[in-house]
């Protein structure tokens, strides 16, 4: 027998800003309709939910006005123990677990924090010299900080009529280029079974780095960009599956349109006090001889140097010499 319920632990005596506010505000309406998406999934009805959530400790512990409140994105507060009963009912585990609790802001819910200090810029710029692989360094977002010419003459990356479009006025994001369908007129990479395994490994990457920035303007702005991207919702789709696993190849083959292929050894470094775990570096070691003659031959054609992200520069990056 259910107990009556209590809603007095959804309220909190905190106060934000007018912007903040209006932040909070649309969080809570995609929280609720995150939540009215999952209950229907099940075919339950509000009344349902709340009978699922009761059975799991034995009293009844939210009541209709307040179900109706989380769907509709009105209700004051979302606390921790509402979303866990939520969550539990729900049967989430995992990302989508981790995720759900970010959409109801309980991660992160302020932008995240982009700068670094001059001691960490210096220690990334330093990881590129003496370097003749290619590399690149990325965010939590998988928007490009910094990559080696290397990186981009390896896949047919044509650096003078194509190194400025990919970063003016915008940031270069790697599962916008990839997901671009202009992406076979500008590499020289054969989109393939490879590809789809190389996408989904870096979706599934961007699923783990992003999970506490679920719910804030830039994620929910990346994600309706790449959604309208051929290709992209259908690997979203399957990377979101409960019993995803993504395949990390050792060699990852890349196929050219030369006829030749590339087999490399793609080590990341997450989580690192180098990198401050918002920044991640990305390198690309030769996995065979055929792989190590093609990248000095294709490298020697190049100065090496590396571009570094700068949207205050007219060109939106900066090229330094290695």
């Amino acid at each position: 027998m259910f107990s009556k319920p209590s809603d007095n632990d959804d309220e909190s005596d905190f106060s934000r800003s007018n912007a903040d506010e209006v932040e909070y505000a649309n969080l809570k309406k995609t929280f609720g309709e995150r939540v009215v998406s999952l209950r229907q999934e099940r075919k339950w009805t509000r009344l349902d939910l709340i009978t699922h959530i009761g059975m799991r400790v034995n009293t009844r512990i939210m009541s209709s006005k307040t179900m109706g409140d989380i769907e509709r994105g009105e209700k004051a507060f979302l606390n921790h123990a509402t979303v866990k009963h939520l969550a539990d009912a729900f049967s989430l585990n995992g990302l989508a677990r981790e995720e759900f609790f970010g959409l109801a802001g309980l991660k992160e819910i302020s932008e995240a924090a982009s700068g670094l200090t001059a001691a960490q810029e210096d220690l990334i710029d330093a990881s590129y010299r003496g370097l003749d692989y290619p590399a690149y360094v990325h965010d939590q977002f998988m928007n490009l900080h910094s990559a080696n010419s290397y990186l981009f003459v390896t896949f047919g990356f044509k650096l003078d009529e194509q190194l400025s479009s990919l970063f003016l006025d915008r940031k270069a994001n790697l599962l916008r280029m990839l997901f671009d369908p202009r992406l076979d007129d500008m590499m020289s990479w054969i989109k393939g079974k490879q590809w789809r395994r190389h996408v989904e490994r870096l979706v599934y990457m961007f699923r783990v780095l992003s999970k506490n920035y679920v719910g804030t303007r830039e994620y929910l702005a990346l994600l309706r960009e790449l959604r309208r991207l051929p290709d992209f919702p259908d690997v979203w789709k399957a990377v979101e599956h409960p019993n995803f696993m993504p395949q990390f190849l050792v060699p990852t083959r890349f196929s050219l349109k030369t006829g030749e292929h590339l087999d490399f050894s793609i080590s990341s470094n997450y989580d690192t006090p180098l990198f401050v775990s918002t920044l991640t570096r990305v390198l690309f070691t030769p996995c065979n001889d055929q792989t190590k003659a093609i990248l000095a031959s294709t490298v020697a054609t190049v100065s090496p140097f590396y571009a570094k992200i700068n949207l205050a520069h007219p060109q939106g990056f900066k090229i330094t010499p290695i």
